[in-house]
């Protein structure tokens, strides 16, 4: 059975070589279709943690 879904990501990290100096092209695929904006920023922005669900072993 699967958990419930995961909230949305506030922080996506970009290795730094990845990007060139000046003008970078980004791509974000939302498959939700939620209003989206999105910000290059130098510091991350975790939000509240979120909790697992305990999973069983099935022996």
């Amino acid at each position: 059975m699967a958990g419930p879904p995961a909230p949305p990501q506030q922080t996506l990290y970009v290795p730094a070589p990845l990007l060139r100096a000046g003008r970078n092209e980004v791509l974000l695929l939302d498959l939700e279709r939620r209003p989206t904006r999105f910000a290059l920023a130098e510091s991350h922005h975790f939000g509240r943690a979120a909790h697992a669900h305990p999973t069983t072993e099935e022996s």
